[in-house]
């Protein structure tokens, strides 16, 4: 803390000094001298345009800009529907300058768009897009997208990339107005240079089917439109990098590009050793098909298998060694007026070596033990993915799309551990386990979309089909020897051989019929099948040196499975131009059906449920939405959970089925509140969300007298589940500076077993976040921050293994241009983890890096040095409270280094 008192300090003292005293204001109205109140006022430099300071007017039309240095600048005034107005000033140091009353004149033919020609204005609002001209703010040689939305009045980028637009999250960005590798924005923020970027356009974007229909049914996108310079669609574009440093460590990495009016080609690739992964969770997961194809037959997450890339998502960059390189290719072309195609291909590799030390405590009755663990993983993994994707319009009313997606995945896992059980001090077994582990999977999925709009507006018909197919061939050998306290070891030598068959279709069609002014009638008919297939057999291998095989019908499972469902529902929608209000019903009949043929066993189960929703948003204004949502799902046992198979695949920790299982009821509920003033930059988000789920499955574990555990799914009465989220941003102006701040709560409340013992378990977490940042970015981007975690566990029939833990994060990060060519970065973090309720103890881990570039050759080559964990003291630490126990582990990570890297911009230009 005395550190961060510091910083603090000298950054208050610091901006304080550049305090500048001259203020410009004035009152804008229209010709008859009625105030404007919300015109933007906006101020830049002359000659060069350089966006200087913005306002907008309060409801008396009258503006204020502070603190503006001396130098020559044009004020730029705009209002929907009038002309816009410009003026040059020269501002004295010392002296504020009055504008006095400015009456701007009525121009109908700017009523749709607010735009001064030959002007380079900052920001410009076309109805309910905001556009920033590119050319406005200043980026230094070699900056990427992601640093120019840094700059912009609105937007927000976060230590990891994620991008905030007017408070909400961006979840997509276009290139050009189509889709570029995917739906992950920082794909295009951190690959695209800034100096390609034209127009930067934000606004929140209608879900196609409500763009095609004209029936507005409330979801919205936060989105992002990149529009290039004309000059960026006449050649090539790109970059091209590598490094190497200290203990052989590497990367490498390149995009080039290719753009013009009917087509758009990139190529990306990279390769390293340093723990950057190019993608994120969401497009692992595209890999797969996207989330409906990782789920289970009941949309569940299911990540199968030992080596695959299920097992490959359960990591985070901080938890491993990687190797990662990847390669992809994104296409958009118009074949024609009324034909697009969009392809995009992936290829990635990667290589985690994990090494790592885990320390749990399981609560037992009315005791408890430690497990401490030790493991030596290598999880390697290579994945393709193709998406194809035609757009056709059959003719003004109608459009077809048709996709394809591929993928094909394959993984190997070598793990090795040691673990030893203790209780009250005394040892009371430990385990020695070697696994190898590899598979294939592929997958293909295809669907059809067709939608017919009719002469009455909002009626419409929208069909669609989805077929899908999935094949895993996985193959594990385990040896696990297990010594118990006071008996012979006993060992386990065992070959599982996993091969799971998955198909499913999804048909829909749906017709809305419009009732009268902003009424319309929903009519929707789904039928849903999943079908799985799957083959898992055990095999005992005898001593060494023959390994014969003995199958082993006691615990190997086939079965096959069916689960269908078919959904009616009505929805009732209102819509008028501040608000859109959905009621409806789904009646829902569901079948599982299924036969366990290694025993012949049947089970067979049906669920008849209506499901009613209630959807509410309300536009208050242009800067404040209220939303709600209530919705209801059927969540039926997957097959895993009903067959009575014993799974032992760790025999310190047994699975085992439950045939009489019912299906789970959920109620989901939210409330969101957001307001934002886009020209003070004061945001305020408050959401609430709520889930109560009625015969909710949860396991309920045994404990045997060697502390072994076997875990059974079971029915309790209820599981209820709210979180909380706070966000607050203002700016300072006083010390040019803005304050972030969010605080998430979650509460949850279920039933458990600890043994035969049903406990009411009420567990929260609650964390703060505090940041303080610069508001202009321009040559300087710092940020001081601190995070407080706390994680509360408490049970009512066991209040001796109550928990409660906390965890501090410390962080500043400094990114600043020296000169024309010069850049330096500097990032320090510290995070405390406390010493309640884990029996390592405290631990402080800080990690600082920095680095230092230097560009040349005209800006197009550019030199740098990076220093990373310059203190040594990085490891990778996850602390978790669970439903019967407390676990910290304690992974490996990559360590110091120096590296010096070149990268050189590539702008090969068409001649004219």
């Amino acid at each position: 803390m005395k550190n961060l008192s510091i910083y603090l300090w000298l950054l208050f003292t610091g901006w304080g000094l550049c305090a500048q005293a001259q203020n410009i204001q004035g009152k804008i109205s229209d010709a008859h001298g009625k105030a404007l109140p919300g015109a933007t006022v906006v101020l830049v430099t002359s000659p060069d345009s350089l966006l200087a300071k913005f306002a907008t007017t309060d409801a008396q039309g009258d503006f204020l800009l502070k603190k503006v240095k001396q130098g020559k600048y044009i004020l730029q005034v705009s209002f929907t529907g009038f002309k816009p107005f410009k003026k040059a000033l020269t501002i004295a140091q010392r002296q504020n300058y009055e504008v006095g009353k400015v009456q701007l004149q009525e121009d109908k033919a700017l009523l749709d768009e607010v735009v001064v020609k030959d002007e380079r204005i900052p920001i410009v609002i076309k109805k309910d897009t905001i556009e920033y001209n590119a050319q406005a703010f200043k980026t230094t040689p070699h900056s990427n997208v992601e640093k120019l939305l840094k700059q912009l009045p609105g937007i927000e980028v976060d230590r990891n990339g994620k991008i905030k637009a007017q408070g909400k999250e961006v979840q997509k960005v276009l290139v050009d107005g189509k889709e570029f590798f995917g739906k992950d924005p920082k794909i295009a923020t951190k690959n695209l240079p800034a100096d390609a970027i034209d127009k930067v356009q934000v606004f929140d974007d209608q879900s196609e089917m409500s763009k095609f229909t004209g029936v507005d049914d409330g979801n919205r996108e936060k989105t992002i439109n990149l529009k290039l310079k004309k000059n960026r669609k006449q050649g090539y574009f790109g970059n091209v990098a590598a490094g190497y440093g200290t203990n052989d460590h590497y990367k490498g990495k390149f995009n080039l590009h290719r753009f013009n009016a009917t087509s758009q080609l990139s190529l990306l690739g990279t390769t390293n050793n340093i723990n950057e992964r190019p993608f994120s969770i969401m497009d692992y997961i595209n890999f797969m098909g996207g989330l409906e194809n990782l789920g289970n037959e009941n949309g569940n997450l299911s990540l199968n298998g030992s080596s695959g890339l299920g097992a490959m998502l359960q990591l985070n960059n901080n938890q491993a060694l990687a190797t990662t390189s990847a390669a992809g290719a994104n296409l958009n072309v118009d074949l024609n007026k009324r034909t697009s195609l969009h392809a995009n291909y992936f290829f990635n590799a990667i290589r985690s070596d994990i090494n790592q030390r885990s320390f749990r405590e399981t609560f037992s009755d009315s005791s408890s033990f430690l497990t401490n663990a030790q493991q030596d993983q290598v999880l390697k993994n290579w994945n393709n993915r193709l998406n194809l994707r035609l757009d056709h319009k059959l003719s003004k009313s109608q459009r077809l799309r048709v996709s394809t997606d591929i993928m094909y995945n394959q993984g190997n896992n070598t793990n090795v551990s040691l673990s030893e059980t203790t209780q009250e001090g005394v040892a009371q077994n430990n385990t020695s386990s070697q696994t190898r582990g590899n598979s294939q999977e592929i997958g293909v999925k295809v669907r059809a979309l067709y939608r017919k709009r009719f002469n009455s507006r909002g009626r419409s018909l929208t069909l669609s089909g989805q077929f899908g197919l999935q094949n895993l061939e996985g193959n594990d050998q385990l040896n696990n020897v297990q010594t118990l306290l006071g008996l012979p070891s006993s060992t386990i030598r065992q070959r599982q051989a996993l091969h799971n068959e998955r198909y499913n279709y999804d048909l829909q069609a749906a017709f809305i019929e419009p009732l009268g002014k902003g009424k319309y009638l929903e009519l929707k008919y789904q039928r849903n099948n999943y079908n799985n297939a799957s083959i898992k057999d055990f095999y005992d291998i005898s001593q060494p040196p023959q390994y014969i095989e003995y199958y082993l019908d006691s615990l190997s499972n086939r079965y096959n499975n069916d689960y269908t469902y078919d959904q009616g529902t009505l929805r009732w929608m209102y819509n008028r131009k501040n608000f859109n209000l959905t009621v409806g019903a789904s009646t829902q009949y569901s079948s599982l059906n299924g036969v366990i043929t290694t025993s012949e066993t049947r089970i067979n189960r049906h669920f008849l449920n209506v499901l009613p929703s209630l959807r509410f948003r309300w536009n208050i204004n242009n800067n404040r939405d209220l939303n709600f949502n209530y919705r209801t799902v059927v969540q039926a046992p997957s097959m895993q959970q009903l067959q009575p198979v014993v799974d032992n695949s760790n025999p310190a920790n047994i699975y085992q089925g439950n045939p009489n299982l019912a299906a789970e009821f959920v109620h989901r509920l939210g409330l969101a509140y957001y307001s934002f003033d886009m020209f003070s930059g004061t945001m305020l988000q408050a959401n609430l969300a709520g889930r109560y789920t009625q015969n909710k499955i949860t396991n309920k574990v045994s404990t045997d007298a060697n502390l072994n555990q076997l875990s059974t799914p079971v029915n309790v009465a209820y599981d209820a589940n709210t979180n909380g989220y706070l966000a607050f941003n203002t700016p300072l102006r006083w010390m040019h500076a803005k304050v972030n701040l969010q605080v998430n709560g979650m509460f949850n409340q279920g039933l458990v077993f600890i043994n035969d013992v049903q406990n009411t378990i009420q567990r929260q977490r609650h964390s703060i976040d505090i940041r303080l940042e610069n508001f202009k970015k321009r040559r300087m981007d710092i940020r001081i921050g601190a995070k407080f975690s706390q994680n509360v566990t408490t049970y009512s029939e066991t209040a001796e293994f109550n928990r409660s833990f906390m965890q501090e994060d410390y962080y500043v990060q400094g990114d600043l241009d020296i000169g024309k060519t010069w850049n330096l970065e500097v990032s320090f973090t510290q995070s405390v983890y406390t010493d309640e309720a884990f029996q390592q103890g405290a631990q402080t881990v800080p990690v600082l890096r920095a680095s230092i570039a230097k560009s040349m050759l005209k800006n197009r080559l550019q030199m740098k040095f990076t220093a990373f964990d310059i203190l040594n003291r990085n490891q990778g630490i996850d602390r978790t409270s669970h439903l019967n126990y407390v676990e910290e582990s304690q992974v490996q990570t990559i360590g110091r280094y120096f590296m010096v890297s070149v990268s050189y911009a590539i702008n090969k230009m068409a001649k004219k």
